[in-house]
Parts: structure tokens; sequence; C-alpha cells
């Protein structure tokens, strides 16, 4: 029976052990991206030229940009379900046209959704010729849950004679860029004041550790408890007992 104990003091110590450890390698890889997404914000923009010549956009991810070029309104995209401030509404992506062979997907802003007519869209305004732009790297546009088409094999083919869907639940580049014929590079988001009927609150990017730098600590704790415990009721307790057994009266 203290073979068995013993057994299992070890294990439920060492998986304790090696969950914290797992936590904090968890934390300090969010020290380690935290880091680079400050050091990507302190960078200075990239113009035009400089974002053309990069074989991969997105792996100067969070780096701010000043290009110049057109917006592509025709093939503007309202991303539903994307509230603000407890209040629905839309997020508005336009693609960006530097060049013939370099488009960007662009996140806008933020506009509020009718509460009784989804289609009645509140008024935005896209600057027409050739423009100004300061954005930043992003990822992409997050992925909001959508049910699945009834016929997945079939969704892959692009019909080229389907109506433009407007008002969307999620965006990919890639399936875009088949569906508009563009030459997409990248994505980015638009950074400034609100302007042009559109909202720009963007969430500050941070990445914060302070949870798994929690969950560490408890596990180390628990893990420190068992080995206690074992110890106490195992070793020190038998040891004073069989002391006081053997104290004459």
């Amino acid at each position: 029976m203290r073979a068995f104990i013993l057994l299992v003091s070890i294990a439920g110590a060492a998986l304790t052990f090696r969950l914290g450890i797992w936590q904090w390698s968890r934390a300090e890889q969010k020290w380690a991206l935290d880091e680079s997404v400050k050091l990507a914000q302190s960078l200075p923009p990239l113009n035009s030229a400089q974002l053309l010549v990069l074989d991969n956009v997105q792996a100067s991810i969070h780096q701010r940009v000043e290009i110049e070029g057109r917006w592509l309104s025709q093939w503007t995209v309202l991303l539903d379900n994307r509230p603000q401030d407890s209040h629905a509404g839309f997020w508005v992506i336009t693609p960006f046209e530097v060049s013939p062979q370099a488009v960007y997907l662009v996140q806008r802003g933020w506009i509020p959704r009718d509460p009784v007519q989804r289609e009645r869209i509140a008024p935005f305004d896209t600057p027409m010729g050739w423009v100004k732009l300061s954005a930043r790297i992003s990822e992409g546009p997050s992925k909001m849950f959508e049910l699945p088409m009834p016929f997945p094999a079939k969704a892959q083919v692009v019909d080229q004679k389907a109506p433009f869907t407007f008002i969307r639940q999620n965006i990919d580049r890639i399936a875009f860029a088949k569906e508009t014929g563009l030459n997409f590079k990248g994505n980015l988001i638009e950074l400034g004041d609100n302007s042009e009927g559109l909202v720009r609150d963007w969430p500050v990017v941070s990445v914060s550790a302070a949870r798994n730098v929690g969950y560490a600590f408890q596990w180390f704790c628990l893990s420190l408890l068992i080995v206690f415990l074992y110890i106490w009721y195992q070793i020190l307790k038998p040891l004073r007992h069989a002391k006081q057994s053997s104290t004459p009266s």
C-alpha cells in the first residue's frame, strides 16, 4: 500500500509540475509575441515602393504603411455580426489597388446595422481617384461561425455569372481573389480618425500572458502540495507516532 501511495504521489506531482512548465512556456511565447508586436509597431512606416517588394506581406504583420493607390469600391464587402460597443454592425472591406499587380484587402472601418432592416445600409463614402492610405498590416478579419454550404464540393467552384454578394459573414482573401480576379498581396487595417462615415476605434493590439502565469502558479502550488502531503502523512507523521509510542509513560 505504501508503494502504491508513493507511485501515485510521484505521478501526481510530476504531472502537475509538467502542466505548470507547459503554462509557463505558453506565457514565454506570448511575451515573445508581444515584443514582436511592439517592435513591428515601432518601425517606420513602409511606403508603396517598400511594400511592393515584400515577398510575404503577412510576415511584416502589425507594421504600419503609408501608401498611395485607389479604392476599388465596386468590390466593397460588408462583414455582418461585427459588434462595436455592444451595437450590431458591419466591417467595411474594400480592395485598395497600389498597382495592377498588387491589391490589398483593407478593413476600412465599422458602420452600425439597422435593427429592423438588415439591408438598409448606413451611408459611408469611398474617396475617388488616387489617394493616400495610412494603415497597418494585419492577419485579416476574424472569422465568425457560419453554416456550411449544402454541397461543399460544388461550393469551391466560382460561378462567374453569380451575383456579387455585398453582405457576407466572412471573407477569405484567396477565395475572393478567384472571385474578383484581383491580385491580392495581403490584408491591411486602415488607421486614423473616424471619417467617411466609418468608425475606426480598433482594439489595441497586445498579448497578455497573465492568465498563463496564473495557471502555472496554480499547477506548481498543487505539485508542491502533493509532495508536502506525502512527506507529512507518509514520513513525518508515522515517525512522530512511533516516537510517541516508544516513549515510556
